[in-house]
């Protein structure tokens, strides 16, 4: 048997990365009658891929070394789903009977806000904590717009939590959590990123959501197809 070729790792260029999300729909009548339906696909995709910084990019002065970090962020949309030409209940089970389609001109996808979330942990001083936790966030942020390309910059950052961890065995420090929420979003498209750093290297994956826009009822693995090809995958 001839093992299978698996590549290892993330290559330079980036690793797609993809999930599908559906809805369900049952059509019921009477004894013995039944068929599920697909409603509502979605191919949520991105590209994840490596980024470095420096060592001591960690450093805030003299008081705080930021050890880890991940920011994430998400535009929330709200999608015009409705009914596909000439859906019937006759059709085999399986099959897709909603198409996001425009409206108004203003596109199947609507957006309505931004949501995300920043937290950091660091190695400092607990009594340094208060007075230093917004270095530590404004460090973080500079790293993932500097190193991930993070289009962080359209949300307000909301200081949400401060954790101070102590041991008798283990370096001082703490865990600083902030909520992001903004209202200028990038279109007609959600996008989402995340940004996960640990000691000067950085994974990013940056993605957006695509809809089924296919009007014409279609088998599940039909649409997923589409959609696949679509993205290039």
């Amino acid at each position: 048997m001839t093992c299978p070729t698996v590549n290892y790792g993330i290559p330079t260029g980036g690793a797609k990365e993809l999930s599908f999300n559906t809805g369900r729909e049952l059509f019921r009548c009477g004894h013995g009658c039944a068929t599920m339906f697909i409603t509502n696909v979605t191919l949520d995709y991105g590209i994840k891929t490596i980024g470095c910084g420096t060592i001591s990019d960690a450093l805030i002065g003299s008081d705080v070394c930021l050890q880890s970090g991940q920011v994430n962020w998400k535009d929330q949309s709200v999608v015009n789903w409705v009914a596909k030409t000439g859906v019937n209940s006759g059709m085999p089970a399986g099959t897709v009977i909603t198409v996001a389609t425009d409206c108004a001109g203003e596109g199947a996808s609507i957006y309505t806000y931004t949501e995300g979330q920043a937290s950091g942990k660091c190695q400092a001083n607990i009594d340094k904590l208060n007075t230093n936790y917004q270095a530590v966030m404004a460090l973080l942020l500079n790293k993932c717009q500097n190193v991930g390309g993070g289009l962080t910059g359209n949300l307000d950052w909301i200081f949400s939590d401060i954790t101070s961890q102590t041991s008798a065995t283990d370096w001082q420090g703490g865990s600083i959590t902030f909520l992001g929420f903004g209202t200028a979003g990038l279109g007609d498209t959600s996008y989402n990123f995340s940004f996960n750093w640990q000691n000067g290297r950085a994974e990013m994956t940056n993605g957006h959501l695509y809809y089924d826009m296919d009007p014409t009822p279609s088998l599940l693995n039909n649409i997923v197809q589409e959609l696949l090809t679509s993205v290039g995958f």
